[in-house]
C-alpha cells in the first residue's frame, strides 16, 4: 500500500487524455468516479436526507450517501486497499460550494497520511464503520480522510474561467499538466492511438493525412498567434478530442469509403464547430491577409458546414504551412 495518499489534478487542453492518464496510473485500486457540472452541489457530493416509505406505509427521511461518503465508507472498511475518488471536469462546478466543510480534510498529516484536521459531521459518520484512531476515537462523529483514500481530478484549461478555483484549494493538490503530445501504443511506440486516415479537400487535389497530423497542425496554427481571436495554448485540442472506434480506424487504413466518410462526419460535426467558435470565429470574417484558418469566402458557420466534405474549407495558408 502507498505510504502517502495522492491528491492530484490532471489539467490540459480538451481531449488530451486526462482520464486516460488517471486510468493508466490505477490498477487494483477501488474507484469512485463523479462527473462535476455547474449545478452539482454539496448535497450531491456528500449525500442528503430523502423521503422513504416504511413497510407500514409511513414516510420517514433517511440520509442517502453521495459518492464522497460512499468512497470514504469503503476506504474505512477496507483499510488495506487503495481507494481513489475521481472528480471529472472539476472546474465546471463551484468547488468551494461542493466541498464546503470537507475542504478542511484535504490537509494531510505527514506521519499517517490521514487528515490533519477532522471535522464534525454526524450524517457522514453514521455511514462509516467504527473509527478507532486519531481524535475521532474521542469524538465518534468526527470524520477524516484515511491514508488509503486518494483524490484525483481532471480540469480542462479552456474551462478555467467558468468556475475559478481559489489558491487555498489549488495548493492542497499536486497539479500534473497533460500535454497535447500524441500517445502511442505501449507495445508499439511507432503507432499512435486513435489515429485514422483523414482526407482534406483541396482544389488541386485531396490531401491524405492522419488525425494526429491534423490536430497537431491545428495546434501549431493556434500557437503561431495567427488566429483572429488571438487565442493561446489553452485552446489547443488533444488526441482524444474526437474518439474514433477501432473498427473505423482500421477501415480508413484499408481505404474503406464508409469508414472514411464516418471519420469526415465526426470531424465536420465536432472539430469544425470548435474551431469556428473558439479559434476562427466572427473575427476572421473579412480579415485582411491570407493567414485565416478557413478559406476567405466562408463567412458563416452555416456555410462552413455546408461546404465541409464537398469542397476545400481549410485555407491554402493552413494547408501549406501547417
Amino acid at each position: 500500500m502507498k505510504t502517502k495518499p495522492q491528491q492530484i489534478v490532471f489539467f490540459g487542453a480538451p481531449g488530451t487524455g486526462k482520464s486516460y492518464n488517471i486510468n493508466a496510473r490505477l490498477s487494483s485500486e477501488k474507484q469512485f468516479r463523479v462527473m462535476i457540472h455547474p449545478e452539482y452541489s454539496y448535497s450531491d457530493f456528500v449525500g442528503q436526507l430523502l423521503p422513504t416509505v416504511d413497510d407500514d406505509g409511513s414516510m420517514t427521511f433517511s440520509f442517502v450517501p453521495g459518492p464522497f461518503t460512499k468512497a470514504l465508507a469503503y476506504a474505512f472498511e477496507f483499510r488495506d486497499q487503495e481507494v481513489v475518488l475521481i472528480l471529472e471536469e472539476l472546474s465546471r462546478g463551484n468547488v468551494a460550494s461542493i466541498f464546503g466543510d470537507l475542504f478542511q480534510l484535504l490537509d494531510r498529516q505527514d506521519e499517517t497520511g490521514n487528515s490533519a484536521y477532522p471535522i464534525h459531521n454526524s450524517q457522514i459518520a453514521s455511514c462509516l464503520p467504527e473509527i478507532e484512531e486519531n481524535v475521532a476515537a474521542h469524538a465518534p462523529e468526527n470524520i477524516f480522510l484515511p491514508a488509503n483514500l486518494s483524490i484525483f481530478a481532471t480540469v480542462n484549461t479552456s474551462d478555467q474561467n467558468v468556475m475559478p478555483m481559489d489558491t487555498a484549494f489549488k495548493r492542497r493538490f499536486d497539479w500534473k499538466y497533460v500535454s497535447t503530445d500524441p500517445i502511442t501504443y505501449h507495445d508499439d511506440r511507432s503507432r499512435y492511438l486513435n489515429n485514422p486516415v483523414v482526407y482534406l479537400r483541396r482544389k488541386s487535389g485531396d490531401i491524405k493525412s492522419t488525425w494526429v497530423d491534423l490536430y497537431q497542425n491545428i495546434n501549431r496554427y493556434i500557437l503561431s498567434g495567427k488566429s483572429p481571436l488571438g487565442v493561446n495554448e489553452d485552446k489547443q485540442v488533444g488526441q482524444f478530442f474526437i474518439k474514433f472506434d477501432l473498427e473505423t480506424i482500421e477501415g480508413t487504413k484499408r481505404g474503406d469509403k464508409e469508414a472514411i466518410g464516418q471519420v469526415n462526419k465526426q470531424i465536420n460535426n465536432k472539430l469544425l464547430m470548435y474551431l469556428w467558435e473558439d479559434v476562427e470565429g466572427r473575427n476572421g470574417i473579412g480579415r485582411s491577409g491570407a493567414d485565416r484558418l478557413f478559406v476567405s469566402d466562408i463567412s458563416s458557420y452555416g456555410k462552413l458546414i455546408a461546404d465541409a466534405g464537398v469542397r476545400q474549407v481549410f485555407s491554402d495558408y493552413f494547408l501549406d504551412y501547417f
